[in-house]
């Protein structure tokens, strides 16, 4: 998988939090055949907390609202 983060926006943050929204996209580079996937474009917003001194993802909630297919080149499928 090939993931890629495309927008990063801080919503807030403190000395023990922070809120980011980003949008992230999602490529299968290598799939057996077994399996289907759908490179995704996608929002989320991830909810981040201090421990030992670095910010730590602790909830991430995805905007499934926000969800678009792209083919291999990242490109939206109309």
């Amino acid at each position: 998988m090939d993931y890629a983060i495309l927008d990063l926006s801080v919503q807030s943050i403190s000395h023990e939090e922070a809120e980011v929204e980003i949008i992230q996209q999602s490529i299968a580079t290598e799939l057996a055949e077994v399996y289907e996937y759908n490179n995704n474009q996608v929002k989320a917003i991830h909810q981040l907390v201090v421990e030992e001194s670095e910010y730590m993802i602790s909830v991430t909630e995805t905007l499934t609202d926000t969800i678009v297919q792209v083919e291999q080149n990242g490109n939206p499928i109309q």
